[in-house]
């Protein structure tokens, strides 16, 4: 019984060593989150159009940006501080003390944007260790802000018909001249195209590096949040459900039943990349070198318990 249970020991142990590099099928990830002013609230929007509560630790959340590692920053208006959410969901307070947070945007280098004091008209700089300075400040009410692969700065102006730009230098200027005096969110493609929606006019629009304003998607009811995902199609909340725009201006509805009829902000979340071919190899190289070597263990178990050896066959 002592032989039978030591073998199976370690059959047992070889198996769970080699299960380690079977693929475990993952939860789904989101592919959106999305937050309501009148809502206290975060939802994440699955890839199938699924909608459920991601956090619910923010009281009155209006901008959100999205780091590297994939936590969320959420301006929480009301408490003028900036909340930040892991994966898992676990909310903290990033940074307290910040008047009427509102849009808000990350560069490369992972330092968060942050539009302040509605009618204030200054952004201020945080970076990765919570260190607050101004950014830009003598703005006209800026309010939403996006941030372009060169680090520049671009933020809607409440009440103008002006989107504004700051170099990673902090010049201010004007880039360009919508006549939407109701501008909500911004976003950018891969190309630094930036887009734009107007509530008004049912129309999004798109502004090119050099200032081109064209409608690239029209016919909706209330666009408002904008988000890009890294297959280049664009997620735009209307009302309490989000349309899906396809590169080439196609949309359809891609998800319902959010909890809010004003959707404020929306990031989208890029997917968790694959192992490499290097790391598949290595696991593979691994398993092989794990299954030689449980063989020679149970061989020798063998010989030692069975006598099975060159002296018992001659023998």
């Amino acid at each position: 019984m002592g032989t039978r249970t030591s073998v199976s020991t370690i059959l047992a142990a070889m198996v769970l060593a080699a299960s380690a590099f079977i693929p475990l099928a993952r939860a789904e990830q989101p592919l959106l989150y999305v937050s309501g002013f009148d809502t206290p609230l975060i939802s994440a929007v699955s890839a199938n159009g699924t909608v459920s509560t991601f956090a619910s630790q923010v009281s009155t959340p209006e901008g959100m940006a999205l780091d590297a590692a994939r936590n969320l920053y959420v301006s929480n208006w009301g408490d003028h501080t900036i909340k930040k959410i892991t994966p898992a969901g676990v909310v903290s307070t990033f940074v307290s003390g910040i008047d009427q947070p509102t849009g808000m945007a990350i560069d490369s280098a992972g330092n968060l944007y942050v539009a302040t004091g509605e009618g204030g008209g200054r952004i201020d700089k945080i970076t990765p260790d919570a260190t607050v300075s101004v950014f830009a400040s003598g703005l006209t009410y800026p309010h939403f802000l996006a941030i372009d692969s060169h680090d520049n700065v671009y933020f809607s102006n409440e009440n103008s018909v002006t989107i504004g730009k700051v170099t990673p230098a902090g010049s201010v200027g004007v880039f360009a001249t919508t006549g939407i005096t109701n501008s909500y969110t911004m976003a950018l493609d891969a190309a630094d195209n930036l887009y734009i929606s107007n509530a008004g006019t049912g129309v999004v629009s798109k502004i090119t590096p050099a200032g081109s304003i064209s409608s690239f998607v029209t016919g909706l009811i209330h666009p408002n949040c904008l988000a890009f995902d890294t297959a280049g199609y664009l997620y735009v909340t209307d009302g309490n459900w989000i349309d899906k725009v396809t590169p080439a201006g196609s949309s359809s509805i891609f998800a319902t039943g959010l909890p809010s009829d004003h959707p404020y902000a929306m990031v989208a979340i890029p997917p968790v990349p694959e192992p490499s071919s290097a790391i598949l190899l290595a696991a593979g190289a691994g398993m092989l070198a794990l299954r030689r070597r449980a063989g020679r263990v149970i061989l020798w178990w063998l010989r030692m318990c069975f006598g099975v050896n060159e002296r018992c066959r001659r023998g």
